[in-house]
């Protein structure tokens, strides 16, 4: 049952991540913001799940906060792992902006 809560979690931090970094402001780090939505919206994902499993099954509240537990820790990594992933690859492409705004400059001085 955990192994398809992962679908969850992976749809839940890409979509966060994404959402958060294409909003960021300039000065802000990709790879900073990324891991922390990425956590949030991990642990976020967590919750959906966790009620309805437990609305379902019947279960009492302290299965709940077991099973959130579990879950959480789960959806902690692949939060951190997926805005790991994603702020990475948005830190490199603003380097290779900035770098091709800095070969455009230089261009300008070569005399041909």
């Amino acid at each position: 049952m955990l192994l398809f809560r992962d679908i969850d979690f992976l749809l839940g931090s890409i979509i966060s991540v994404i959402f958060a970094l294409k909003k960021r402001k300039p000065d802000q780090s990709p790879l900073k913001i990324g891991i922390m939505v990425g956590i949030i919206g991990g642990f976020l994902s967590t919750i959906a799940p966790t009620i309805y499993i437990c609305t379902v099954y019947q279960m009492s509240i302290d299965y709940y906060f077991i099973y959130i537990a579990v879950l959480s820790l789960t959806g902690l990594v692949i939060g951190s792992i997926i805005g790991l992933l994603i702020g990475y690859y948005y830190k490199k492409k603003d380097a290779k902006a900035k770098y091709s705004l800095d070969d455009e400059f230089y261009k300008g001085f070569i005399v041909k």
